[in-house]
């Protein structure tokens, strides 16, 4: 849907809110092996954040006015 490689998904959905992730992270000197399941709530609110990046959203735009 994204057209987008599977090192750019990952990169993109590391941190995201409500993506579900499974696995053994964090064993030392062993690869970690971690699968993520990002549910459509969060693909649809990711997808709309790429195709409009000067969008900022209302909250967001009071903390910034301010100082």
């Amino acid at each position: 849907m994204l057209a987008l490689s599977q090192k750019a998904i990952r990169c993109r959905f590391r941190d995201e809110p409500g993506v579900l992730r499974f696995g053994k992270e964090k064993r030392g000197h062993q690869r970690d092996y971690v699968t993520i399941r990002i549910p459509a709530s969060v693909l649809e609110r990711v997808y709309r954040r790429m195709m409009r990046p000067d969008f900022v959203p209302v909250a967001d735009q009071d903390k910034k006015g301010t100082k």
